[in-house]
């Protein structure tokens, strides 16, 4: 759901991606359908625009306007769930043992003992994105829930307002 590149990012980058706001989409089986013609899913469609190239401007509760440069949308399918607890781990670990540092320093420790010590930590990076991933929504946290909803029709839809409707209820069911 949440995909942060290995990219160096800074703090800022960084928690722009972790803590973007989350829309939920929905799509009617013609509008999938559709999509699956280029391979790809509607969320997978939309990735490329995800980070909005203008200034986001809202209001906060005080009505005072502000404004962020550089905001990233996070857009996932509503039926997505992370995985279950051992699967989870299982992630993790994987994430750790795949990733390797190619540039290595070599540091002399005594006359007779040389480390190959890597440049940076690139299965941390792999970890804190799969962390991030796969955690569960909690009752009293903002940043995993949905502030949005995309529900999506195609033309093709032979009536859209019941596939629409339809899509709503199966909304309000999760």
């Amino acid at each position: 759901m949440i995909h942060l590149t290995s990219q160096n990012l800074s703090t800022r980058e960084m928690v722009q991606s972790v803590f973007s706001p989350l829309i939920g989409a929905t799509c009617s089986p013609q509008a999938e359908e559709m999509c699956q013609k280029n391979n790809l899913t509607f969320v997978e469609m939309l990735q490329p625009f995800s980070r909005l190239t203008t200034d986001a401007s809202f209001r906060d509760s005080s009505g005072t306007s502000v404004s962020l440069k550089g905001t990233r949308l996070n857009i996932c399918d509503v039926a997505w769930r992370p995985p279950q607890t051992v699967l989870a781990r299982k992630m993790l670990n994987d994430s750790v043992l795949t990733s390797q540092c190619d540039k290595t320093r070599a540091v002399h420790v005594d006359d007779t003992t040389t480390l190959d010590i890597p440049f940076s930590e690139p299965w941390y990076e792999q970890w804190r994105e799969t962390f991030l991933t796969v955690q569960f929504p909690a009752d009293h946290e903002f940043t995993r829930h949905f502030l949005s909803c995309l529900i999506v029709l195609s033309s093709s839809d032979p009536n859209p307002l019941d596939s629409a409707n339809q899509l709503t209820r199966t909304l309000l069911l999760l």
